[in-house]
């Protein structure tokens, strides 16, 4: 299938430029810049790494949309209060929003940013055997606890490094939304886990491992390595595009897991 992340050029781009700018309190594009990227003098290769980045990132927010949408139904059998069911959708849109952030980024970097790909959906997991309850947190632990908050991390550290204005503009929005998808995630698990039966308790726990090392293992597919050695103005133009260096990344993601991560887990009561 084809991901156009772009709005269309019919009357409901008039709805969706309503929704960014009252519900999201967003405009489509950081208004007060050009969205555009200045690479001379910047290393090919670089500028290359970028491009592909920032693509994969369009990609994957796109898909963030649709696991978010569909915690919906989750939430509502789980009976968690319609103010956590309204985040969760706010979430989604949000992520629709990162994507098209992340195709302007690959435009202003010279790239169309429509992607042929196999699938771009990528709804929560069903976990048929359990109870309603159990289902909604491992979900929510996987795709906001663990994922979001990770999230937050990366994009802290591409913050620091980037000095291209349009880049750092979309990478603060990005962070911002982020960190409440985050505390989304944390806030479920607070209010979730106290109602849990032992048995219910431990269908969590016993996925919790489980979620950690499958949302590494994703994460480091992405990262990626690269087919040579990085030279260090090419890790320096990596990163004023937003691109962190593969170590660094991976440094980020297993530090954030371990120090963070695990122990709020545990501090929700969670035997990880």
């Amino acid at each position: 299938m084809r991901l156009r992340p772009e709005p269309s050029g019919t009357a409901l781009a008039q709805e969706w430029d309503r929704l960014l700018r009252t519900a999201l309190r967003r405009g489509s594009l950081p208004e007060e810049l050009e969205p555009t990227i200045d690479v001379a003098g910047l290393d090919p290769r670089a500028v290359d790494a970028a491009r592909r980045g920032w693509l994969r990132r369009m990609v994957d927010e796109h898909r963030s949309a649709t696991v978010f949408s569909g915690l919906l139904p989750q939430l509502i059998e789980a009976e968690l209060p319609v103010d956590v069911q309204a985040v969760a959708l706010r979430m989604a849109m949000d992520e629709l929003r990162h994507g098209t952030l992340c195709g302007a980024v690959a435009r202003a970097l010279g790239v169309d940013p429509v992607m042929d790909i196999a699938d771009a959906s990528e709804g929560p997991a069903r976990h048929p055997d359990l109870t309603p309850l159990p289902r909604l947190l491992r979900n929510v632990i996987y795709a906001s606890c663990v994922s979001e908050t990770v999230s937050v991390a990366l994009t802290a550290a591409e913050r620091e490094e980037v000095d291209a204005p349009f880049v750092r503009a979309v990478l603060d929005q990005l962070f911002g939304d982020e960190t409440l998808h985050a505390r989304f995630g944390w806030i479920c698990l607070a209010e979730a886990a106290p109602r849990l039966t032992a048995a219910e308790r431990e269908a969590v726990e016993v996925y919790v491992p489980v979620a950690i090392a499958h949302y590494e293992r994703s994460i480091d597919a992405r990262i990626g390595a690269p087919d040579h050695e990085l030279e260090p103005t090419e890790r320096r133009d990596r990163a004023r595009l937003g691109v962190l260096d593969p170590a660094l990344a991976r440094e980020i993601l297993y530090d954030t897991t371990r120090d963070v991560i695990v122990p709020r887990l545990r501090d929700a009561g969670l035997r990880v």
